[in-house]
């Protein structure tokens, strides 16, 4: 697995003009100006905490945390990820594959109702069958 590919699937569904790294560094894209308030781009830019990008601030999210795309905080512990699941990629499928097969058991004992009308037919206002 590519850095590229880890991205790809770890990549959070959000960005902005403007974020804060995992590891406590702000990013921000001053071509989008326009959404800062007065003098915010101005303390930005001053800032050495701040690093300014070409494009939008874009996450990856793993091990419970976000880290901007931009940063090199989180791309040893990524490789440590691509190394884990490179290395183990048959037994993880195998565990992955085990996991469906449960959720699909769990998913097939729930109990289906029907909800009827007065008269015992389906009542039309809850056509769909409902787990319960």
């Amino acid at each position: 697995m590519s850095m590229a590919t880890f991205i790809k699937a770890f990549k959070a569904n959000h960005s902005g003009f403007r974020g804060e790294c995992n590891c406590g560094r702000e990013f921000y894209n001053p071509d989008d100006c326009w959404d800062f308030e007065d003098e915010e781009i101005e303390y930005l830019i001053k800032d050495p905490n701040a690093t300014e990008l070409l494009d939008d601030v874009r996450y990856v999210e793993f091990n419970n945390r976000e880290y901007v795309i931009g940063c090199d905080c989180w791309q040893e512990k990524a490789r440590h990820f691509i190394n884990l699941i490179s290395n183990h990629d048959v037994q993880i499928a195998k565990y992955l594959n085990g996991e469906r097969a449960r959720k699909i058991y769990e998913a097939e004992q729930v109990q289906i109702i029907k909800i009827l009308s007065d008269d015992g037919t389906q009542d039309p206002e809850f056509d769909d069958d409902i787990p319960f």
